[in-house]
């Protein structure tokens, strides 16, 4: 790729403006990509300033030949030793996405310098993920702040800011990855422990092991079917989802993961392996690899009464894993948890709230454990 300057006059105190032009894989026959553009991230670094990130990505990320504008521009700061990271997502045409990375150290002195070579090199394939649960400091506490997600590739020097998040009283939902790397720290500087350098499988291997009772993994298949409005959509990259309790063991050993017991493999109402709607996709509490969708660790619901929790789905000591929450409404609902608030489960079904009366109706929002205490109590959620 090429970074280059664009023609304007500013004092060398000021900034230097750059246009960044990744490169493009087009089907001259077909006027598409084969390998479309579909997220940016820059990361610009120096010991002047903190490190600035630019990221883009498309809405549409799975569509199949439509891809970002190669051309980005950025104000940098002018000076000495700017080093500058680039990460190109790039989607193929098996649905897999693909990692390719470039950096370079410049001197920008000027507002118009001269043009700049980054040569772009594969890392391999990429596939996401998330970790969802808490982090405890303190008997059952844990910090808030927001949170910097950075991504990590060992054998090409990559360490690049790639996202954000945020933790409430230690309950998070971050995202993460199967193939690379990440590692979670605080505005501050400060890093969260227990979640350096940390991949989906070395929180939770997808092969069997010993039984952790405070975090389990939920395992989906890279590609399946929805059915939406009567029409089955493919799904790609729905990605596994590990939720757990960290921190000091004393403070999370007791804690458990628990996912709901099936008596025999159970169907999915809303998912299936073909295009035609059948077989349908089933759901194993186990590490049974035949089921489409199981868990990998935790504690199967059916073997501790700790297990059998409210309609919260996260609790002080407990989470709670439905089948419900996989069966074709998004990864939100999969997760169930949206910033200081719990999903509920009410009558089978994965809900953000719960309506009661009418003529008002009141709406019920659940709180997460802790994060509403205050000196007049403790609430546990909102009526609207």
């Amino acid at each position: 790729m090429v970074l280059m300057g664009l023609g304007c006059e500013r004092p060398t105190s000021e900034k230097s403006q750059v246009a960044l032009q990744l490169p493009t894989y087009k089907n001259e026959t077909a006027l598409s990509c084969t390998k479309c553009l579909k997220a940016i991230i820059v990361n610009v670094n120096s010991e002047n300033f903190k490190t600035i990130v630019f990221n883009q990505k498309m809405d549409m990320f799975t569509e199949a030949g439509t891809q970002l504008t190669s051309e980005i521009v950025l104000d940098i700061p002018s000076g000495l030793a700017r080093k500058i990271q680039i990460l190109a997502i790039y989607l193929l045409p098996d649905s897999t996405t693909e990692v390719q990375y470039g950096s370079t150290v410049v001197d920008l002195l000027v507002a118009e310098p001269p043009p700049i070579t980054i040569t772009l090199a594969s890392l391999g394939l990429f596939k996401g993920g998330s970790i969802v649960g808490r982090y405890l400091t303190v008997g059952d506490t844990g910090p808030t702040g927001n949170v910097i997600i950075s991504m990590n590739h060992a054998a090409s020097g990559m360490n690049m800011d790639i996202g954000f998040g945020e933790m409430v009283d230690g309950w998070f939902d971050l995202f993460a990855s199967e193939t690379f790397p990440m590692s979670y720290r605080f505005y501050s500087g400060t890093p969260i422990p227990e979640l350096q350098n940390i991949t989906l499988d070395n929180l939770v291997p997808l092969v069997a092991g010993a039984i952790v009772s405070h975090r389990a993994r939920i395992h989906r298949p890279a590609t399946y079917f929805v059915n939406r409005s009567s029409v089955w959509t493919q799904v790609t990259e729905n990605h596994d989802i590990v939720y757990g309790f960290f921190g000091p063991s004393a403070l999370v050993s007791t804690k458990k993961v628990c996912i709901e017991h099936q008596s025999a493999a159970t169907n999915f109402l809303h998912l299936s392996s073909t295009i035609s709607g059948t077989p349908p996709l089933t759901f194993d509490e186990g590490s049974d690899t035949s089921a489409g969708i199981y868990g990998i660790s935790g504690i199967d619901s059916i073997s501790d009464v700790a297990c059998y929790a409210p309609s919260a789905l996260y609790t002080k000591d407990v989470i709670s894993i439905r089948k419900a929450q996989f069966d074709g409404a998004g990864n939100d609902t999969a997760r169930a948890k949206g910033g200081a608030f719990s999903y509920i489960v009410e009558a089978g079904s994965i809900k953000k709230f719960k309506i009661t009366g009418s003529a008002p109706a009141i709406y019920n929002f659940k709180a997460l454990p802790g994060t509403f205490s205050g000196v007049i109590g403790t609430f546990d959620g909102f009526k609207l």
